[in-house]
């Protein structure tokens, strides 16, 4: 899905974008720095905590937002395809760090960049374009509203159809605490509302291609770890069986069977239908064909085709969210729940978990409202009403401790 690198090599180098003023400057990474604040999620949180104000809100234009990968990144090491997104959370005021998969990763690191740090925010909607050593802030007042998949494919039109976008849908313009962050379409960036952060800076979107490639110390010697790490990715019966045939579904049963699977707002660990919703019923049912991020063997990404179209996962983790613990046994309807949540750009597990908690405090008596245990009607509206701050909507898009908190249970988060 990506270019073929060139054999120019790729330094790392950190990239300044104050969006208030529009001044891009690019810096080589400190060396000490890359070897002492390991991967995307070191580097991202040392910054953060070095340059940040304490007691900041964080969608204020003062909070930083980071785009970080680590030195593995675009390597032969597998599984070395994520990036992270380094933030103030405005889900829990504190240094949050969100993770994803695909290809976006490997691109920027291509670039020759090791993280993105994004300051202030602009008057208006914008995308940061990156095409190796060039980049520039681009208008995105015509894709402001868009959901994920229609800007993912305008913005390959308007850049390069082998760049790879990492972008907000509505529920981060309405800086919605549930807000992700989408690439690849359906790879999220999800927890704490990193999205809401990047719809308060305007940022629509990050285009990023790389064609170089990327410098090791000792190629010798990382072929030679490489080649024992698919050893030992082969010898695992999981890495090399289970997960490339059912994908990350198929932990569903295995949970189930610990009793550790979140169900009815974790008040259980076991769900009477597991099977129905499990790996072995999506591969029967939906499954497509797997899906494999930048770099990686193991192939855990399903692609699915529900009701004629086609669409990434779900997951094991937006299973069990929009799923058992929704106390929903309806598979067809979890995977257009799931492709709602990425084409709006919001996290599956926190909005499971925070209707979830609804459903209980429903079943409590605290909450007037129709949403119950096991009923999927008007759910798919709602998370449209969630993603928009709509109605009861732009209660549950505060995420479930503060729902639980406001209707006097916060025991049920």
């Amino acid at each position: 899905m990506s270019d073929t690198p060139s054999q120019q090599y790729s330094e790392a180098d950190l990239l300044y974008v104050s969006l208030t003023d529009k001044n891009i400057t690019r810096k080589p990474i400190p060396e000490n720095l890359f070897r002492q604040y390991l991967g995307g999620r070191g580097l991202g949180v040392k910054l953060l905590y070095d340059n940040l104000k304490p007691g900041i809100n964080p969608l204020s234009p003062d909070n930083w937002l980071i785009f970080a990968v680590g030195p593995s990144t675009a390597t032969s090491v597998p599984t070395s395809g994520r990036f992270v997104v380094i933030t103030k959370s405005p889900a829990t005021g504190t240094i949050f760090d969100a993770h994803a998969g695909g290809y976006f990763g490997a691109q920027l690191r291509r670039a020759g960049i090791a993280a993105v740090i994004f300051t202030g925010a602009a008057k208006s909607p914008v995308y940061l374009w990156i095409n190796d050593d060039q980049v520039e802030i681009r208008d995105a007042s015509k894709l402001w509203g868009r959901e994920t998949d229609v800007t993912t494919d305008e913005l390959l039109k308007a850049t390069d159809e082998k760049a790879q976008v990492a972008c907000i849908g509505p529920a981060g313009e309405n800086m919605i605490n549930l807000a992700a962050i989408i690439t690849d379409k359906h790879r999220a960036a999800g927890r704490g509302g990193v999205g809401a952060v990047m719809g308060s800076k305007k940022l629509k979107a990050i285009v990023a291609k790389g064609t170089k490639t990327v410098g090791v110390a000792d190629s010798e010697q990382l072929k030679k770890t490489v080649e024992r790490a698919r050893l030992l990715i082969k010898k695992n019966g999981v890495t090399d069986k289970s997960l490339p045939v059912y994908g990350t579904p198929v932990l569903v049963s295995v949970i189930n069977e610990a009793g550790m699977l979140p169900t009815h707002n974790f008040q259980e660990g076991t769900f009477n239908d597991a099977d129905g919703v499990s790996g072995e019923k999506l591969l029967e049912r939906f499954a497509l064909k797997p899906y494999h991020c930048h770099g990686c063997p193991i192939g855990c990404g399903r692609m699915s085709r529900v009701r004629g179209k086609d669409m990434g996962g779900p997951e094991f983790e937006s299973i069990w969210a929009l799923g058992p613990q929704c106390g929903i046994n309806d598979l067809e309807w979890i995977a257009l729940a799931n492709d709602k949540c990425n084409l709006l750009g919001i996290d599956t597990i926190s909005v499971g978990s925070t209707l979830g908690c609804a459903m209980e405090l429903v079943q409590r008596g605290k909450l007037e409202h129709s949403l119950k245990f096991g009923d999927t009607t008007g759910i798919l509206e709602m998370i449209e009403d969630i993603a928009h701050a709509r109605g009861f909507g732009a209660e549950l898009g505060k995420g479930s401790k503060r729902l639980a908190a406001e209707y006097g249970a916060p025991e049920l988060a």
